[in-house]
């Protein structure tokens, strides 16, 4: 991908991305939108996921993302952030279960793995 993501790409593959129950979602930094995932294998691993740093507008592979805290880019998309702070109630309900050792997807099951 070259161009920047719109925000109904971040919004088709969050819902992607919870649907399959991807593990680490809500360990995105702030700034770093999931916004692809390559159902052809064009960037890589077929069904792979990536995300935009609408920091400095590079494209990251999801195991890059995670770690991709200390971004000092000065570009701001508005509009993915905004985006970005409509799924944030829905990344906290999985965090929160996180904190109280249940499963991110479910909610009331202790996650033993």
């Amino acid at each position: 991908m070259v161009r920047p993501p719109s925000v109904n790409d971040y919004h088709t593959t969050m819902r992607s991305a919870l649907s399959t129950k991807l593990e680490g979602v809500h360990e995105l930094p702030y700034g770093v939108v999931l916004a692809y995932r390559d159902k052809q294998g064009s960037w890589g691993t077929v069904n792979a996921y990536y995300a935009y740093c609408h920091r400095c507008g590079e494209w990251l592979d999801f195991t890059t993302a995670l770690r991709h805290s200390n971004c000092c880019g000065s570009h701001w998309d508005e509009w993915l952030g905004k985006a970005e702070w409509k799924w944030w109630p829905e990344i906290q309900k999985i965090r929160q279960r996180i904190e109280n050792g249940e499963h991110p997807y479910y909610e009331g099951v202790l996650d033993s793995r």
